[in-house]
């Protein structure tokens, strides 16, 4: 089924980092120079198979998003966002769902957001009903949960006592909403960068996906710094994996993968993570097509996905991760979902190559480059199908159906 263009949802900030040009010096010749650097990296008409052609496509596209962003802006400074006058009074759909969760009574939990309206959590119960559980106009407020403030929120993850940690990318921090229903900054700050510390001497670089473990400590994919970050319950950042390296996203290049100990491991663009029960980190790590798997020490290891040409189970562009409680791992792969056993046996639950909006068994299923997935105690995985604007269920089986979603009155 055709399905239209996905919408522009980078800030100037975003497209910025990019294309790896400074704002501070920015000017035409530069990013202009910039630009035409980062594409000639990509290279889609060397890469083989036509599903990573299909990547490398994606990527120059998104490239020359940034570069058009730039260029409207006047090559000017990034400015944090541009305020609405006031909180939409209705919302009757979706804007862009990113991250999602759900917890133990079959509520599903949604990080929503767009270039207008609603930048926050939504709620939606075993019915269908979407309520706003925290957030409204873009922002940076703690504080009562419909009067914070988000920017681009986008992975969250519940812990055992009911609280949810959200991934405030735009403001480069790391939010807590309380059973009480009380929002308050567990880590990070708009001061966006890499540095480990307490609370607000720490800093990210746009996170994207995180877990919460059974002992309360949160771990980040801290996308752009292409590092692994864990919070403790005190609020205190180290660093679990990786070694620091700013992503200029410049395309399909080598050097920036490497398995061993967590600060000789290295990663390109992880955009999501997930824990399971002995504390194993697993890894979405997009732009080396591979799911890493990361010990409680830091050690790192190659999980699933392997080099193109090479035996083995291949990726296309992973962008999220979900474990279960028998330890299988799921994976959103560009426009399929796939699942790896314990033993690392690769499959496809559910999508196929070509993007879409369809239900379905299996292949015949189309999603369009979902951001997010959670799985249920019952094996049933949740998915934010991001693009479509829609939340969709998948069963153990392997069968596809969209939520019927109706909004409450606000």
């Amino acid at each position: 089924m055709a399905s239209g263009p996905n919408p522009v949802l980078m800030t100037l900030r975003e497209a910025y980092a990019l294309l790896a040009v400074d704002p501070a010096t920015a000017s035409s010749t530069t990013t202009r120079a910039a630009f035409r650097a980062q594409i000639r990296r990509v290279h889609p008409d060397t890469v083989q198979s036509q599903e990573l052609q299909s990547a490398a496509a994606e990527r120059t596209r998104t490239l020359i998003e940034a570069y058009q962003i730039i260029k409207h802006a006047g090559y000017a400074r990034p400015v944090t966002f541009a305020r609405p006058a006031a909180a939409p009074t209705t919302d009757r759909a979706l804007n862009t769902p990113y991250g999602i969760a759900v917890d133990g009574d079959g509520n599903v939990y949604v990080a929503d957001w767009g270039p207008r309206g609603f930048q926050g959590i939504r709620k939606i119960s075993p019915s269908g009903t979407v309520t706003n559980l925290a957030g409204g106009v873009p922002g940076y407020v703690d504080g009562p949960a419909l009067r914070a403030r988000f920017y681009q929120p986008k992975g969250i993850a519940l812990d055992a006592g009911g609280n949810l940690y959200v991934c405030d990318s735009g403001n480069g921090a790391i939010r807590m909403i309380a059973r009480s229903g009380v929002v308050s900054t567990l880590a990070g700050s708009r001061l966006t960068g890499y540095a480990d510390g307490v609370s607000a001497a720490a800093s990210f670089l746009f996170p994207h996906g995180l877990a919460a473990d059974a002992a309360g400590n949160v771990y980040v994919a801290d996308m752009h710094n292409n590092l692994i970050r864990k919070v403790a319950p005190s609020g205190a950042v180290t660093t679990l994996a990786g070694r620091y390296a700013p992503d200029s996203h410049a395309g399909l290049m080598a050097g920036r993968f490497a398995d061993g100990p967590g600060p000789r491991a290295l990663f390109h663009f992880p955009q999501s993570v997930a824990v399971d029960a002995a504390g194993t980190v697993y890894v979405a790590d997009r732009w080396n097509m591979r799911i890493r798997a990361v010990s409680p020490s830091g050690d790192v290891t190659t999980f699933a996905g392997s080099t193109r040409g090479s035996d083995g189970a291949h990726f296309v562009s992973p962008q999220a991760v979900a474990v279960d409680g028998d330890g299988n791992v799921y994976v959103a792969d560009l426009h399929r979902i796939r699942k790896i056993t314990p033993t690392r046996d690769v499959s496809t639950l559910a999508g196929g190559r070509h993007k879409g909006n369809a239900d379905g068994d299996g292949e015949d299923a189309r999603f369009n480059a979902p951001q997010s997935i959670a799985v249920d105690g019952a094996g049933n995985v949740y998915v934010a199908d991001t693009f479509n604007r829609a939340i969709r269920r998948i069963t153990a089986a392997g069968s596809v159906s969209t939520l019927t979603l109706r909004f409450a009155s606000t």
